[in-house]
């Protein structure tokens, strides 16, 4: 793909319309997070809530509840927080789910993990996003 960066997005998008139907490709990427994570024993686990074109990780992070630390939009940067469950998240930036400003940000180390959403990834890990700037 070539082009812009909104133009690759749209047209990712309308080559993969599988997408809009995500619930076993969801359900196969936690079954392998799931095994990687506990391979690792990660300490944090740094997660996004997914939006319309994202996996669900929802099965993912009831699995690790306690560890899971979801992104608040401060200002234009990102803190993540600790929530025991995903119903503790409200609506905030532009409707995306987030945790409540309370408790101390999670700090991250070299034996954590986040997982970044993106619409794709190449061979070698490059990611396109959405184009909110924040990853």
């Amino acid at each position: 793909m070539s082009g812009s960066k909104p133009s690759i997005r749209k047209e990712f998008r309308n080559k993969h319309p599988e997408l809009l139907h995500r619930d076993s490709m969801s359900t196969a990427l936690c079954k392998h997070l799931k095994l990687e994570i506990n391979s690792r024993n990660y300490s944090n686990i740094g997660s996004f809530v997914c939006r319309k074109h994202e996996p669900s990780l929802v099965s993912l992070l009831e699995a690790f509840s306690g560890k899971v630390s979801f992104p608040k939009v401060n200002g234009s940067s990102l803190a993540f927080f600790k929530v025991a469950s995903v119903q503790e998240l409200l609506p905030g930036y532009k409707g995306i789910l987030e945790p409540a400003d309370s408790g101390k940000p999670t700090q991250f180390g070299t034996n954590d993990i986040i997982l970044v959403p993106g619409i794709c990834f190449d061979e070698w890990g490059a990611r396109l996003g959405s184009g909110l700037g924040f990853y």
